[in-house]
This record gives C-alpha cells, structure tokens and sequence, in this order.
C-alpha cells in the first residue's frame, strides 16, 4: 500500500529497499536497474553498493537473474568464487536471495537480498519477494509513464525546449541554489518579414532549427513566439557573453534549408547575471529584457550586457 502511494522513481526505490529490508530480515538489500538491450544493468538503490554501479549481465548472480528469469538463492557466497553483480566488488556477505523484477516479456529490474548469516533464506522467502517483485514493478512502470507525461508538459511542442512555464520554475529553482548564474534572452530579428516573405511554415522550420542549436547549451527554453532563454548555471558573465557571441556569429554564417530555400536571420541578444544584477528572478529578466530592447533599438544582430546599460 505505502508504494502504491508513490510517483516519483527515486522516491519509490528508496521505500522499496527500506519496506523489503524489513520483510526479509536481512543485512543489506539492492535494486539495480536493467537494460539488456545493452547487458548492462545499473544499482539504482542499495545499502552497501554504490549508487549508479554499472555492471555487465555476463558477470554474476544478478546477470543470471536476469538471462534465465528466475529466482537465485545461495546459501554460502564464500564458496567457489561467486560474484554477486561485478567481478572484483567483494563479498561481505554470505547468504544470497534475488529474483527479477519483470515488465511483459522483459526485465525492468532485479532486486536482491544478502545477509552475513549463512542458509538464511528459503523458498517462503522466494515467494515473499516475488510478491514484493510484482508490486514493485508495476508501481515502477507507473512511475516512468508519470514522469514522461510530466517531461512533455514540460515541453515546447515546435522545438522540444522547456517551455515559459518550466522555465520560470527553473530558473527559480536555480537562483535559490545561491550559486552565479548567467541569463540568456534572444529575439530573432524581423521575424515577421520571415513569415510574410516565405510562409509560416518556413517560420516554423527557423524557430526549429534555432531550437537544436540551444538546446545542448544550458537550459534553454523557448520563451514565446520567437523569444528564447538560456540558462547557464555555476557560469561567470565572462563566459556568458561568450556562449551568446559563439550563438549570434555561429546564425551569421548558417543558412536554414526549407524547401528550395536558403533563410538566413539574425539575433538581438539581452544577458543579465546573478547575482550581481538581480536578487530575484522577475528582476533579472527584467534585466535582461531591457538589454534585448537595447539590442533591437540600435540596430540588431548585437549582444547587450544588462551592466553596461547603465
């Protein structure tokens, strides 16, 4: 019942390991993620593994696991030189339960019991984690759907940017950390000529290819019609002005294809920084606002730094 009250991944792989621990009496308990599509499986959560450990399915008990779809249990690790998950990560433990954790035809997971006790586990205990397995999987599909609907909600439909909302909650989130932080606001210049000269679709094809060229920068959004932002986190002014120099020049040499077409634009570019412009997020995009319009008003294809306007 207490899983089934979860959405969020992590939240619920955490419950799991401490609710199961305490249901199997046992020392140390892991839950390691699958791809077998690649062989490798990854630990999501454990006690005594280290979060994010990446393994091969070739390797141990877990790998086993997971080829032939079934239980495992061991009652003396100790003997005949079995690795557990990895070859080269000791064994601290002695008894061994794991069982997968299985979507369809597939397998989402494998979880995995040990104890420094030797025959701890029997074939009730089996039984008690496949039950557990089951619960855990379909709580964990549910999770992954949740989370793919709230990343495409999050999302700008043209372009596959953050969208203004999630931008605002971003960069909120963001400035709370307390840590500097640059603020990128571009406007594609005359896009209205573009549209009325070559046709909304091809407007659409330039915010789109705008929209690949950002998207690795930072986080970057798509603002509003053909307004961007990037945010570039932990980064000094100095490497800001860069990035949207590095942008503006990069659009003066590219021609965005559409149809028989060859489009070229440019940008007018808006920076603020925190926290030497602004305390608050509606401040500095204020901030960075004002710059734009400055780019705009003398002449376009420029880049304004909110510190020099004053």
């Amino acid at each position: 019942e207490r899983l089934h009250k979860g959405l969020e991944v992590k939240k619920i792989l955490s419950d799991a390991l401490n609710l199961f621990k305490d249901v199997l009496e046992c020392n140390d308990i892991s839950i390691a993620q699958i791809d077998e599509l690649n062989n490798i499986g990854v630990v999501r959560e454990s006690t005594n593994v280290k979060k994010g450990s990446k393994f091969s399915l070739d390797d141990g008990l877990v790998g086993f696991i997971v080829r032939h779809r079934n239980f495992v249990i061991k009652e003396d690790l100790s003997k005949g030189n079995l690795v557990v998950f990895k070859k080269g990560v000791k064994v601290r433990n002695l008894s061994f339960i794991g069982v997968p954790i299985l979507q369809e035809d597939s397998v989402l997971g494998v979880i995995w019991c040990e104890d420094h006790r030797k025959e701890k586990f029997s074939e009730e205990d089996v039984e008690a984690l496949n039950i557990l397995a089951s619960h855990l999987s379909l709580v964990w599909q549910r999770a992954i759907r949740h989370e793919k609907i709230k990343e495409q909600a999050a999302r700008d439909g043209l372009t596959g940017l953050y969208n203004h909302r999630c931008f605002q909650e971003m960069l909120e989130e963001e400035m709370n950390k307390g840590r500097e932080l640059v603020l990128i606001l571009f406007d594609i210049d005359h896009f209205k000529k573009v549209n009325d000269t070559y046709g909304h679709q091809a407007g659409d094809e330039v915010i789109k290819f705008l929209g690949r060229l950002i998207s690795q920068t930072g986080i970057a959004a798509r603002y509003g019609g053909e307004e961007f932002a990037i945010i570039l986190t932990k980064c000094s002014l100095k490497k800001g002005i860069d990035q949207a120099v590095r942008i503006k020049d990069h659009l003066l040499k590219s021609e965005i294809k559409f149809k028989q077409l060859k489009i070229k634009i440019t940008v007018s570019i808006g920076i603020s920084h925190y926290p030497s412009d602004a305390q608050t997020r509606v401040e500095l995009i204020e901030k960075a606002d004002k710059a734009l319009y400055r780019a705009k008003e003398t002449g376009r294809d420029k880049v304004v730094v909110a510190q020099t306007m004053e």
